[in-house]
């Protein structure tokens, strides 16, 4: 008899942080790790209240339990290593994306659904995930860490007036400090994509940056997304 268990130091995902190869130790990159007996055979690890690793440090795993978060708690159970699930890990080329967004769920809903049905991505958006009782900022790091690429929609939320009575339309001010969070953590190049709204008055900084129009039927935005996925190595492209 045997039970499985998420992996604690890689939290399921086989892979430590945002870099898809730095490769889970314990659960050799499965996410998954195979104990025998059952879950009542087992109590939480003291050192590492469960966690498997002690601190913030995913990799520095815990000497006592070796990782997996358990120790045995009845004699019946032999104390052997785990075996990892038997399941495919991940390819290469698969990544976790970070959706950002502002008001306009229709947006976001659509573009989520081509991800993950179309595309066959692992795709993270905030409301969505568990709070787990943590604050927002720490409920948004913790998810953007298992993420290797992010996608902002910029969809024209605000609407602001200027001294001069101008009306202009700007996207939400989470999603331009999210953007700042990704664009210094996993840098522009092939980690980001800017789906801008039309007529959007958009930050000075951003300016020269390549965006992708979100056009209404969501077409072209589309084709374009997915040329800037398949330049990232997160699917493979078409024809291939």
């Amino acid at each position: 008899m045997a039970f499985e268990r998420i992996c604690g130091p890689c939290s399921g995902h086989g892979y430590y942080g945002v870099d898809h190869r730095d490769m889970c130790k314990v659960c050799g990159g499965a996410g998954e790790v195979t104990l025998p007996g059952e879950a009542s055979d087992y109590k939480n690890c003291g050192p590492c209240s469960g966690h498997g690793y002690y601190g913030v440090d995913h990799k520095d795993t815990c000497g006592v339990c070796k990782g997996l978060g358990v120790i045995v708690r009845s004699s019946r159970v032999q104390t052997t290593s785990p075996t990892v699930q038997s399941k495919p890990t991940p390819s290469a080329g698969r990544g976790t994306v970070f959706l950002v967004h502002g008001r306009n769920t229709t947006v976001r809903d659509r573009v989520d659904l081509y991800l993950t049905k179309e595309l066959g991505l692992h795709v993270k958006v905030m409301a969505a995930e568990a709070h787990g009782g943590r604050t927002l900022p720490e409920k948004f790091e913790d998810v953007a860490q298992a993420c290797s690429f992010a996608v902002f929609l910029m969809t024209g939320d605000d609407i602001l007036r200027t001294a001069d009575g101008a009306e202009i339309r700007r996207a939400r001010q989470d999603v331009v400090l999210e953007i700042g969070y990704f664009w210094g953590a996993l840098g522009r190049r092939q980690h980001v994509a800017f789906l801008v709204d039309q007529d959007l008055d958009l930050p000075s900084d951003i300016h020269g940056v390549a965006w992708i129009p979100i056009t209404p039927d969501l077409a072209e935005t589309k084709l374009r997304l997915r040329k800037e996925l398949e330049d990232a190595g997160l699917i493979q492209r078409l024809g291939t």
